[in-house]
This record gives C-alpha cells, structure tokens and sequence, in this order.
C-alpha cells in the first residue's frame, strides 16, 4: 500500500552576537510553502467484446453511407467476440468509418476523481486487433489510424497509424506509442474520446463486399492519484523571539509569546510528524542536543501549549507529533527555544521545521 505524505516547512531566522557579556538575538519563524507527495500510477482498460460492442459507437462523416456495423459472436482475439464493418455494393467507397469510444477518464479507467493524468498509451498499454473477414471484388482499404481526441473530437495524438489492405488477413495486433495529454485535459473529469478509424472500399461487382473486424482494444493511462492526507498552516507563520540572553529559555505557548503555529488537516485522517535542520549562519552551526552547550541550543516542541515538550535531540529527524487527526481538526505547534551558552556566531543563523503528515 502506497504511503502518501503531505509537507509544511517553515523557517526560524536568529540573529545573535557578542555584546557586553550577553548574548541577544531575535527569531522569526516564517511558513513556506505545503508539498503534496503522491506517487504516479497507472490503469488499464481492455475493451474484450465478449458479449457486446462496450460503448464503442459507430460514426461517420456526412455524407453516404454504405457501411453496416454489428457485434457479431463467431469470431475474435484473443477469444471469440468482436466489433465488424462491412461494405457492400458495387464501387462504394466509404473513408473514415470510425470505432468510437468516449467518457471521462474516471468513467473509462475508473481512476479517483481529482486525479491528474499525464500520459495515456503507456508501455504497452496501447493496442488492437484486426483482421479482414471478407473480401468479396474489394478495392484497397485501410484500418486505422488509431487516435486521441478531446470532446469536441479534434486530434490529441495518434497512437498507431493505419495499415493498408488488399485481401483477407488473420488476426492481427496493431501497437502504437503513447500521447502526453495537454494541461485542459489532464483533470480527471474530462471527457475524451479514443477512435479507431477505417476506409473501406468496393470494387466493379454488385455483390462486391468487404467485412473488417476489431478485438481487445487495451489502453493504459499515467496518472497522479489525489492526496490521500494534505495539511496547512492556518496561522501567520511569523513567530518573533525577541532579544535573548545567552543559556536563556523562551518559548510560544500562551503563557510565553503566545504565538503557536496552526497546522489543519484539510485531507484525512493523517499521523504528524515534526522534525528540524539544525542552525547555520553559513559558517557557524549550531548543533541540536537534549541540552544547550557552546554553539548548541536545546530546541524542544510541544501540541498541548506546553504541556510536555519533546526534544529535537538530533537533526533532520522525525518525531511523533500527533497521530491519527481527524479531517478538519488542527494542532498547535508550539517551540521553546534555550539559547547557546556561548557562540563563535555574529551572524543571522537559521533552521526549518517540517511538519510531514501520513496516512495512519
């Protein structure tokens, strides 16, 4: 099962240096920015006409029509079954007689609705079988090409390109390579329409008569599934610490600043995990530990406004914030600071904290 994880990033700034024996700074705590992390996946669909057309239309240009078509039972592939067209009569012509078939790509690969899909014919996932039944004093005729088009039916892409006949055939399988799909359809509730198009044609007969068939018709899509957690900060994001002495203790709850950051769980239920980069002013680092030294600061998180801190002992680490938050419900991150004994710094330092949530 794939895991999905949602990110909240924030910034603290410290400004410190040496002044009369103290050590004064400032801290800011500013949000960045929220990353959903979802994997691609794909779907297939396999039209098998088995027992029926599937949905797949016949259509045509205006215009004559000397062309039938029909499911018929006797004949497929892999197994019997299969869509047919035939022209009859003497020197008919008939070109683009098409296989349709349209939906939106939830209702055709039964993907989530809010997915993205980028690519359709991935892999493999792009092909057909024909073959020429009937060929009764028939003139050259052409099966596909085999195309992606939008509602409106104006070309996408072209999976395959069509192949030309001029007697019976076999079973055969048509491949073709895949087509990105553009921005206004990646949605997942857009329509489109897959077609395989046919020109069919008669020669100086009046029993003339040519019978094409298609089978298994298989696509395979790309797509972004929705995330199944997201969260974001609901608060300012800006947390001034003021001016501090040094192997001093300031904190955001509301009996200190009384300014904690807000994280919503727009999507879930979702697990919060916290975790912290340790401090850097480019050139001076100030390390994290479970207590404050030279250059080291004890850096301490709480979600009950200060009532039990957990410790970010070491960087770039997860810790349990708050497990299993129901969607819509927020938290309040709160952060202590205790300051560095001493620091070799006299310039802005900083540190992200992350919020990542899961899914339980």
């Amino acid at each position: 099962m794939r895991k999905l994880l949602a990110k909240t990033s924030f910034v603290c700034l410290l400004l410190g240096w040496l002044f009369s024996g103290l050590f004064p700074f400032s801290q800011k705590l500013k949000f960045l920015h929220l990353i959903s992390t979802v994997n691609a996946d794909t779907a297939t669909k396999t039209w098998t006409f088995d027992s029926d057309t599937e949905s797949w239309a016949f259509t045509y240009p205006a215009g004559a029509n000397n062309t039938t078509d029909s499911w018929q039972s006797a004949d497929g592939s892999p197994s019997n079954g299969s869509l047919q067209l035939r022209i009859s009569g003497k020197n008919k012509t008939n070109t683009d007689r098409r296989r349709d078939i349209s939906g939106t790509w939830e209702s055709l690969f039964g993907i989530p609705a809010n997915s993205t899909v980028t690519e359709v014919g991935s892999g493999t996932g792009n092909s057909y079988y024909w073959r020429v039944s009937e060929y009764a004093t028939g003139a050259a005729g052409t099966v596909g090409p085999f195309t992606f088009r939008d509602s409106s039916e104006t070309l996408i892409g072209t999976f395959s390109s069509g192949t030309s006949f001029s007697a019976t055939s076999n079973w055969a399988q048509k491949t073709g390579t895949a087509v990105s799909v553009p921005a206004n359809l990646q949605a997942s509730s857009s329509t489109v329409l897959f077609r395989i198009s046919n020109d069919l044609a008669t020669g100086n007969n009046n029993n003339a008569a040519v019978t094409v068939r298609h089978d298994t018709v298989s696509l395979t899509i790309t797509y972004t599934p929705p995330p199944a957690v997201s969260i974001s900060l609901s608060t300012d994001g800006a947390v001034a610490f003021g001016y501090q002495a040094p192997n001093t203790t300031q904190d955001t709850t509301s009996s200190g600043l009384n300014d904690p950051e807000t994280v919503s769980v727009d999507t879930g239920p979702a697990n919060l995990d916290v975790r912290s980069t340790t401090f850097s002013d480019g050139s001076v680092t100030w390390t994290l530990n479970t207590a404050n030294g030279a250059d080291q600061v004890l850096w301490e998180f709480s979600n009950n406004d200060g009532t039990g801190w957990t410790t970010f002992a070491a960087a770039d680490t997860l810790y349990t914030f708050d497990t299993n938050v129901s969607q819509g419900a927020t938290r309040n991150l709160s952060l202590r600071l205790t300051t560095p004994t001493s620091t070799a710094s006299l310039s802005q330092q900083s540190t992200t904290v992350t919020i990542v949530a899961s899914t339980p």
